[in-house]
């Protein structure tokens, strides 16, 4: 049976990444940093700089007691792959006290249903997890569990990562689903998912219940470093089969590619409410991401800093990590178009390559820009 004591995870354990929003917003002192291709054919470039949207309510929300005054819930869901840093992006607002944070549901489902398969993130893998998923996913922002057992299963063992990455450790077990639905009723919510094949399927579920998405994505490149450590005999310390990182470096690309065309695509309201979010940009400035987090889902800031603000040297650690052959074929594997959307420079020559120096990402081109 997979493990439900951890996830197994190789992704850094803080990075950064920079936000886009979709969807029409007034600008705020903010200048255009961009324009629009034009033609049928064309991509989507940077039009402008988040700057807040309108919520796109079309149910009642839910108002509950929150220290000691009444506060409209607030629901998030955060999505992206394996090894790209979600554990981070989720953990600015599942971090705070006054949200209750639901890691890793589909995780769960295949732990304690499947016993197998938790670490393939293929999209024919993961076909089958879709609707159980889906089911779960709406009835979290309910607060509903009576028909999610695994939850309450992986509340009451000691050490899963359900409970200490999501900061249930303090419950003493057991845990009654009545603890965890009157928890869930009393805070905002947030469920982080790399599950998810197409957020196209769960745009109606997530526009019912009023969820702000937050997109990350990660450069194949980097993704590949982290996720390599997976397909290493831990007796021998030789690389398995290199078919398996190639299928994980083009399922990656093809999820970014889909999702992204799902969400400009998709209804004016994904487009609204969806914030995506680039790892380069808060390893480089976890401040600025942190702050456009709590804009996106309608926090005010402090002034508080993070005392590490990011963790920039994790933006290239693939330089070194990979021989300038295999950067090329991993590139190679990737479409150009996923490049350009988010603003990734390949590498095209060995001088590139040996550069300590080499920027890997137009800095301007995702930081905040808006597709229309």
């Amino acid at each position: 049976m997979t493990n439900p004591f951890g996830e197994n995870s190789q992704g850094d354990a803080r990075i950064s990444h920079t936000t886009l929003t979709f969807g029409d917003v007034t600008q705020k002192h903010v200048p255009v940093i961009g324009r629009m291709s034009t033609g049928p054919t064309a991509t989507p470039k940077v039009v402008s700089v988040y700057a807040g949207n309108s919520r796109g309510d079309n149910s009642k929300p839910h108002t509950t007691q929150m220290f000691g005054r009444n506060v409209t819930q607030k629901h998030v869901l955060v999505i992206g792959r394996m090894t790209t840093g979600t554990k981070a992006l989720a953990g600015i607002l599942g971090d705070r006290p006054d949200f209750f944070y639901v890691y890793e549901p589909g995780h769960m489902i295949m732990s304690f249903n499947w016993e197998s398969g938790t670490q393939n993130d293929s999209h024919v893998h993961l076909k089958d997890l879709q609707r159980p998923l889906l089911k779960f996913v709406d009835d979290i922002y309910h607060c509903n569990f009576t028909n999610h057992p695994y939850f309450i299963k992986g509340m009451n063992i000691e050490y899963s990562v359900y409970r200490s990455r999501a900061h249930f450790g303090h419950l003493p077990i057991p845990v009654t689903e009545e603890t965890l639905t009157s928890m869930c009723l009393s805070k905002h919510i947030v469920s982080k998912v790399v599950r998810i094949t197409d957020i196209a399927t769960f745009s109606e579920t997530l526009e019912k219940n009023n969820v702000k998405v937050i997109f990350l994505a990660r450069d194949p490149r980097g993704m590949a470093s982290s996720r390599s450590r997976r397909f290493i005999d831990k007796k021998t310390g030789i690389q398995l089969e290199t078919s398996l990182l190639d299928e994980s470096v083009r399922d990656h690309c093809t999820w970014l590619e889909m999702n992204y065309d799902s969400i400009i695509n998709g209804s004016s309201w994904l487009r609204e409410n969806t914030l995506v979010v680039r790892y380069e940009d808060m390893a480089s400035n976890a401040n600025m991401i942190e702050k456009l987090v709590n804009d996106f889902v309608g926090f005010e800031t402090t002034d508080k800093k993070r005392k590490d603000d990011g963790k920039p040297e994790s933006i290239t650690k693939w330089l070194k990590y990979f021989t300038y052959e295999e950067v090329l074929h991993i590139q190679n594997l990737c479409s150009d178009r996923v490049f350009d959307i988010f603003g990734w420079i390949k590498v095209s020559n060995k001088k590139e390559y040996d550069d300590i120096n080499f920027k890997s990402y137009e800095e301007d081109k995702i930081n905040g820009f808006l597709v229309k």
